[in-house]
């Protein structure tokens, strides 16, 4: 293990799996970004809420939020697509250097949450993407700006 700053920005790597098996390889994801289970967690401002992502195929196929701040997680697998329950999506505060196109098309999406996130991240199509979730009632907040 080495301590290099240029290592600590390095995409994590947990692999496709050859089975197709979306589920588990977002489970495997979480475990090696050190993700916790889901559970209970209250913020410094007691608001109390569930953070992680469950170990669980049937628990995270039925996910409705997934709130993944403050975790260091600098990348986000494309399999997020399998979740497609998922109404709010809050990844924010996370040093992520790219986002796939997929967490933009989650079906029920209706709240997501981008702060701390450098908006230049962006393409210009997931802008584009962020701009019809808005239009359509989708709250989404991206670095320090907030819209509807």
């Amino acid at each position: 293990m080495t301590n290099k700053a240029s290592d600590e920005f390095k995409p994590i790597t947990y692999g496709r799996r050859e089975d197709g098996d979306f589920l588990q390889t977002l489970i495997d994801w979480s475990r090696i970004n050190t993700i916790d289970d889901i559970c209970d967690f209250k913020d410094d401002e007691g608001n109390q809420y569930k953070r992680g992502i469950p170990k669980n195929k049937e628990e995270l196929l039925a996910l409705k939020e997934l709130v993944l701040h403050d975790y260091q997680i600098i990348d986000i697998p494309d399999e997020i697509s399998s979740l497609v329950n998922l109404e709010v999506l809050d990844i924010g505060n996370n040093p992520i250097i790219a986002l796939p196109d997929e967490v933009f098309y989650l079906p029920k999406l209706n709240k997501l949450y981008l702060y701390g996130i450098n908006p230049s991240l962006l393409s210009d199509s997931q802008n584009e993407k962020v701009a019809e979730l808005r239009k359509n009632g989708c709250f989404v907040q991206i670095g320090d700006d907030i819209g509807m």
